[in-house]
């Protein structure tokens, strides 16, 4: 049996997670998911403008703010790396009854992994390590979360995208944490 053969069943399932996810029509979920999905960039911008408050601050803390940073850099460029690598079309190029809900980037026309999942989980674990407690952590994930589900529904990942995004973003943020 080939690999491929092998893995045509855990396809056929992220396809049909996929559709299900975004088939999900009640309109509170659809704010929601726009809000989510809209909340990222200033959120992993906080996390790479951390960087200067780690100099201004310039004491015991500013490890934290620039493993943060380090964090989300280094997830991206990774899940870029990969994402050029494994060149998986996006779910709106290879089914034709799916529209994008989000703006599409000319430059980033691949699905795997998710780098938005990636960042999100990627901040979230940094902070969560250098801020433990179970608010920080729980609100977090629960964002981060959100934030991989938002990507599924908008049309732009399929649910194994974001699930190895967000392992990859964890694993990024511990390893760079470990330091």
């Amino acid at each position: 049996m080939t690999a491929q053969v092998a893995a045509q069943p855990a396809m056929e399932l992220d396809v049909r997670l996929f559709h299900r996810v975004y088939a999900i029509n009640a309109p509170g979920f659809a704010r929601t998911m726009h809000a989510i999905d809209w909340s990222a960039i200033p959120v992993f911008g906080v996390g790479i403008a951390s960087v200067g408050i780690g100099i201004i601050r310039d004491d015991n803390t500013s490890s934290a703010f620039y493993r943060l940073a380090a964090s989300e850099l280094l997830a991206a460029g990774l899940g870029f790396a990969v994402k050029s690598r494994v060149r998986r079309p996006r779910p709106y190029a290879t089914h034709l009854s799916i529209t994008p809900r989000a703006h599409v980037y000319w430059w980033d026309e691949f699905a795997f992994p998710s780098v938005h999942a990636a960042v999100a989980f990627a901040a979230v674990t940094s902070w969560t390590l250098s801020h433990p407690g179970f608010l920080t952590a729980a609100s977090g994930y629960l964002w981060a979360t959100g934030v991989a589900l938002s990507r599924v529904w908008l049309g732009v990942h399929y649910p194994s995208d974001v699930f190895v995004g967000a392992i990859l973003g964890t694993v990024v943020a511990i390893g760079l944490n470990a330091f």
